[in-house]
């Protein structure tokens, strides 16, 4: 079981929106609330924190709370196959900057959406401002 690593490490989870549904049907709920199923998702697998993210929002929950934010879209995507990966990179980040909650799914989802719109991954330089221009890209939809 994945608690009893736990026990001896800090262990996060991520799993995009139908990995989380399938998480949150081993714990016995049945919902279409996102939040709620990682809620469940992480109730079940006994972790220090649970990711879920999906092309809408992004939710984090650990002991102390949840953490839920918009994912910026855009019309043009230059690639989407393996973006989940590079919201774990940005996850995995934030993980060892020991961020919290929602710093850490903005982090998860710069690093994703700069892919996104240009088939790399970020620089530092790059995840830096996508980050702090976060808010921007919910204006410009």
């Amino acid at each position: 079981q994945v608690s009893a690593l736990d026990d001896a490490v800090r262990v996060v989870v991520s799993a995009n929106r139908y990995e989380t549904r399938y998480l949150a049907r081993l714990a016995g709920v049945e919902s279409d609330d996102f939040g709620r199923e990682s809620q469940a998702a992480f109730d079940h697998l006994g972790v220090s924190r649970f990711a879920g993210h999906g092309i809408e929002e992004a939710h984090l929950v650990d002991e102390a709370g949840t953490a839920t934010v918009g994912v910026p879209r855009t019309d043009d995507p230059v690639l989407t196959t393996s973006s989940g990966d590079h919201f774990n990179a940005g996850l995995g980040l934030a993980h060892v900057l020991d961020l919290g909650r929602a710093e850490s799914l903005v982090v998860g989802n710069a690093v994703a959406g700069h892919f996104v719109r240009t088939g790399s991954p970020p620089t530092y330089d790059e995840l830096r401002a996508f980050a702090s221009g976060y808010l921007d890209y919910f204006d410009a939809a």
